[in-house]
């Protein structure tokens, strides 16, 4: 009954938040715009509920496939062209479904996820300076890259290591963030590719998304999960996503519109 309550009180909070923008926007926004604000929450949405079940693969591998995307198109805009094609083509080649393919990911104590992405992260580092690479927020690469090994094994890893709830949520927390950021910018662009714009707009959008993450979400899960995965006492996960919502749109409607 209280799943059934909550899905209702979902779907009632997306009506009263659609018609708050539609009503509250500076401008009229366009269908597309409106679907892509629609597919970034969703997403957020989707983040929440398969993290709940440490379902971790498939939105991970959507972020990291967005976020290495988006890392070889700054090197386009900035004169790097081949290294951006030979990395999109390994990626593509080798990558892409590298989590959403792989079983049970074998992977030791804080070891990265990927050499590959180290690899790919310092090439960055060397081409654009610490500087920009913060600002274009592709240090992401590297947190994710030394994170995913601990929040996809809140069990411990393969060595027999094991980490307590704090180590765990200094991993969870960033890694869960960044996934909700990059996710639902990928989510948000796909709908308005022909928007003028738009990229601009989904990064502010994905940046409440993964300011709530890191705030408000995903200090709640990662203790949920953890406590799940070891079989200790835990609480109900108390996330109110009709009030969370509701504030996304509130402030998403303050958004100059494409």
């Amino acid at each position: 009954m209280n799943r059934f309550i909550s899905r209702v009180l979902f779907f009632t909070a997306a009506v009263f938040a659609f018609a708050l923008f539609t009503t509250a926007a500076p401008k009229q926004a366009s269908a597309d715009t409106r679907q892509s604000i629609v597919g970034a929450l969703t997403l957020h949405d989707d983040v929440l509920t398969e993290f709940s079940r440490a379902e971790f693969k498939q939105k991970t591998q959507m972020a990291l496939n967005e976020l290495v995307e988006y890392a070889c198109r700054s090197l386009e805009y900035y004169g790097y062209n081949d290294d951006a094609a030979q990395a999109r083509r390994e990626w593509r080649e080798q990558f892409a479904n590298y989590l959403t393919s792989a079983g049970t990911l074998d992977l030791g104590d804080h070891a990265p996820l990927s050499q590959w992405l180290a690899d790919f992260y310092k090439k960055l580092r060397l081409r654009f300076g610490d500087l920009l690479v913060g600002l274009l927020h592709l240090d992401d690469i590297n947190t994710l890259n030394y994170a995913i090994p601990v929040a996809f094994q809140p069990r411990g890893d393969r060595n027999g290591d094991k980490w307590d709830r704090l180590e765990y949520s200094y991993h969870f927390v960033p890694f869960a963030a960044i996934v909700t950021y990059w996710g639902s910018y990928g989510a948000c662009v796909y709908f308005t590719k022909g928007e003028p714009g738009i990229r601009r707009f989904c990064k502010q959008i994905a940046g409440l998304l993964k300011t709530g993450m890191s705030l408000w979400v995903a200090p709640k899960l990662s203790d949920y999960v953890y406590q799940t995965a070891n079989n200790l006492p835990r609480r109900d996960l108390d996330v109110d996503r009709y009030e969370l919502r509701a504030y996304y749109e509130k402030q998403i409607s303050g958004f100059e519109q494409p």
